[in-house]
């Protein structure tokens, strides 16, 4: 008698309870119970979407990334390979994350906005203008956040930093329009 096999994947994180993952339909992606996916999103075979995370319509998340928990990536937003959208982090509308960027927990990432290849932006960072916080994880108000008003974030192989917290010389290590 041919023994039948799950349609899904179980890891276990956390000893005696182990997280589902399905395939997704377009593309087979792994998608863990509690995630939303929209059935026209493109999800890469070696691609995982964790619990509470949302993937729209038209948006692709590229081989050997990951989307983290409570994490939201908007309509034809672009995950690059190996790349990772932290926890509660949104990806606004149209955006691109490059190859192996890493975007930290609570980062907020305008509409049609780009992070190039290899960047690490640091948690609870704001990339771009008007990002509307509301369908991802609440925002930390903390003085770790940082502000860009350029369109896009260029620094391949280095880190990003939130600007420091001093009254007489203004942080200006993210705005790349100004230079």
């Amino acid at each position: 008698m041919a023994r039948r096999r799950k349609p899904y994947i179980e890891i276990e994180e956390v000893p005696g309870k182990p997280l589902r993952y399905w395939p997704h339909q377009l593309g087979g992606g792994l998608v863990a119970e509690g995630a939303l996916v929209d059935p026209l999103a493109f999800v890469h075979e070696s691609a995982y979407v964790d619990p509470g995370a949302r993937v729209l319509r038209g948006a692709r998340v590229s081989s050997g990334s990951w989307v983290a928990e409570d994490a939201f990536v908007d309509e034809d937003a672009v995950v690059g390979t190996n790349s990772c959208v932290g926890r509660g982090s949104r990806l606004g509308r149209g955006a691109r994350l490059g190859m192996r960027a890493i975007l930290g927990d609570r980062v907020r990432v305008a509409d049609f906005h780009t992070v190039d290849a290899d960047v690490r932006v640091p948690a609870g960072a704001v990339l771009g203008e008007q990002v509307d916080p509301t369908p991802a994880a609440p925002v930390s108000t903390s003085p770790q956040r940082a502000s860009a008003s350029a369109k896009k974030v260029s620094a391949p192989a280095q880190a990003v930093t939130a600007p420091a917290k001093s009254a007489s010389a203004p942080a200006k290590e993210l705005d790349r329009s100004a230079a």
